[in-house]
């Protein structure tokens, strides 16, 4: 079991945010647009998906359930097989393209932009505290709050229905206020969407209360996400595009699973309820990191940069930053 959830997680990985590659896609979901409307199609998958992983788990039971999710991932992976696009070619001469010198040349370049790497340290951080809240909040759900495998299904599909309203709203919310303004205004409502699990208890309308409220933190996690993704994308270098990526993506899961152990661990010496709260208030930590850090080029009143740093030259440089 731990070893299928390895594969699922980093099949995840790698079958849902294929899209994010500019280099990757085609028409129409080259472009931003082209990827909300990506990530709109996914939330709406993911609200039935998780409607019918409850029923299907009361009707033939969680085994049967999880072969045919691995059969889903098995047509995914068929699927991910036909894309024949390549990336485009590097700028720059190359001196390796050893597996080691590739990774530290994403990081360094990740690490010494002033736009990207601020985004990528406030995602680990976002990321890691939902990994810790999500390690407990199944377990606490069924075993405190006493949900049925149908009362958790519909949660899940509310969130996922957050997720579709948040993909249609980036783009009228990030022109009107700004993707500065509006990824700290997302992080910032981040640990008050967990306050109704908090104050729940067994019954209907604390069962609606916690709905709405992952309602909001899904929406508020697919707005932040969609817009730091265009900025960091707007302002990498084009052929570095998919060494940023991987980058970025390493370092932002990579924090999952020691965030999980560390739940666990909380989870067991101060209890459910207490690790919860523990979590609500880490949720703060991404708004503070990015509420530190300043955006040289971002604009205020549109999602991408007016001009991204030349190919092949320092960021850090170029910005001045320290």
């Amino acid at each position: 079991m731990r070893g299928g959830a390895g594969e699922r997680g980093r099949g995840g990985v790698r079958l849902h945010r294929s899209y994010q590659l500019p280099s990757l896609a085609v028409a129409p979901f080259a472009t931003a647009g082209g990827q909300l409307q990506a990530r709109r199609r996914q939330f709406l998958a993911d609200s039935a998906g998780a409607q019918l992983g409850g029923a299907l788990v009361t009707v033939l039971g969680a085994a049967y359930a999880i072969c045919l999710d691995v059969a889903s991932y098995l047509l995914c992976a068929l699927l991910l097989a036909r894309i024949r696009t390549p990336e485009p070619a590097a700028s720059w001469p190359r001196k390796s393209t050893s597996f080691r010198a590739e990774m530290a040349e994403g990081m360094r370049y990740v690490w010494s932009h002033p736009v990207i790497r601020p985004l990528v340290l406030a995602a680990t951080a976002y990321v890691a505290v939902m990994a810790f809240l999500s390690t407990l909040w199944s377990v606490y759900v069924l075993r405190q709050l006493h949900y049925s495998s149908a009362a958790l299904g519909t949660t899940l599909s509310v969130a996922a229905l957050g997720g579709f309203c948040g993909a249609l709203a980036v783009r009228p919310v990030v022109a009107r206020y700004g993707p500065v303004r509006v990824m700290l205004t997302t992080l910032a409502l981040a640990p008050f969407t967990e306050v109704p699990l908090l104050l729940a208890e067994p019954g209907r309308p604390w069962q609606v209360a916690v709905g709405v409220g992952m309602f909001v933190q899904v929406g508020c996690a697919v707005v932040q996400g969609a817009t730091q993704r265009t900025v960091r994308q707007a302002v990498c270098d084009p052929a570095l595009q998919g060494r940023m990526l991987a980058t970025s993506r390493w370092v932002v899961y990579g924090s999952q699973p020691v965030a999980a152990l560390l739940a666990g661990a909380v989870g067991t010496w101060l209890g459910l309820w207490n690790g919860l709260a523990v979590g609500t208030l880490a949720l703060a930590v991404p708004f503070l990191v990015l509420r530190s850090s300043s955006f040289p080029g971002v604009p205020q009143g549109t999602a991408a940069p007016e001009k991204a740093p030349r190919a092949g030259v320092c960021p850090r440089k170029e910005s001045g930053a320290a």
